[in-house]
């Protein structure tokens, strides 16, 4: 497998700190980048170019969402990985175009897996 550049997408709080550090725990991890908003991540999906995109579904007003919508329209080849909180935002994210869902709170194995899970189907799929 490729070394994998994650971008964290959620508003500057501890969970998306703390994912930050615990990707860069993971040594299939090559670089990890961070975006509060949508707006921000867009931007740094262009200048990152990341492999797989780590978006937080509870960010107000339905714009994680979006971002899944426009980064599976857009980019479809980048992964994409959804934090969901309950069982309506999983499903959501499913519909949204998220290619796997991490549960929220969450392990390093879950999120690890999760990742390569998220991974391999992109590079199969390339």
């Amino acid at each position: 497998m490729q070394p994998v550049r994650v971008l964290v997408v959620g508003a500057a709080s501890r969970r998306a700190e703390s994912l930050c550090v615990l990707l860069r725990a993971l040594h299939d991890v090559d670089r990890v980048g961070q975006a509060e908003n949508p707006t921000t991540a867009w931007q740094a999906i262009a200048e990152f170019r990341p492999t797989v995109v780590l978006v937080d579904v509870g960010l107000p007003g339905a714009q994680g969402l979006a971002l899944l919508e426009r980064v599976a329209a857009e980019r479809p080849c980048i992964g994409r990985i959804a934090l969901a909180g309950t069982d309506a935002q999983a499903q959501a994210a499913c519909a949204a175009g998220a290619t796997t869902v991490v549960r929220v709170p969450t392990t390093l194995d879950r999120l690890a897996n999760g990742l390569r899970d998220t991974h391999a189907h992109c590079e199969a799929a390339t």
